[in-house]
């Protein structure tokens, strides 16, 4: 156990913090030339990149997503096909919607666009 200004971290603890810290700086590297990215991957990408603002439920109903005016997931599933969502993950959107090209390959875009649309029960969806 170790005590630093009043908090007690113990061994397990700091192990956490430290699996916390490595699978975010992979998740922010980019893949090797062209490998499929397994959902679950992607759902840790989306949790890591999106759901700050699109939500755990891809609706939109976070802080930051409020503010930001962020639609949500049943509403852009009818409007965007999965190019388009593609497209606007690669470049960015309006002045909130980063871009994330210089982050992530693109067989991990395409994988948190089909992860992001799969949260989504809705029919009629855009292809």
């Amino acid at each position: 156990m170790h005590v630093t200004k009043g908090i007690t971290v113990t061994g397990f603890g700091l192990m956490l913090v430290a699996a916390a810290a490595v699978t975010v700086f992979f998740l922010a590297r980019p893949m090797a030339g062209g490998q499929a990215v397994s959902s679950g991957v992607a759902q840790m990408i989306y949790q890591h990149k999106c759901a700050v603002c699109h939500g755990s439920d891809g609706e939109g109903h976070t802080l930051k997503g409020r503010k930001d005016k962020v639609k949500p997931l049943s509403k852009m599933i009818k409007k965007y096909s999965v190019p388009q969502m593609v497209s606007i993950v690669e470049k960015g959107k309006g002045a909130y919607m980063d871009s994330f090209s210089d982050e992530l390959k693109p067989p991990q875009i395409d994988a948190v666009v089909e992860f992001y649309r799969s949260l989504c029960h809705c029919v009629l969806a855009k292809k």
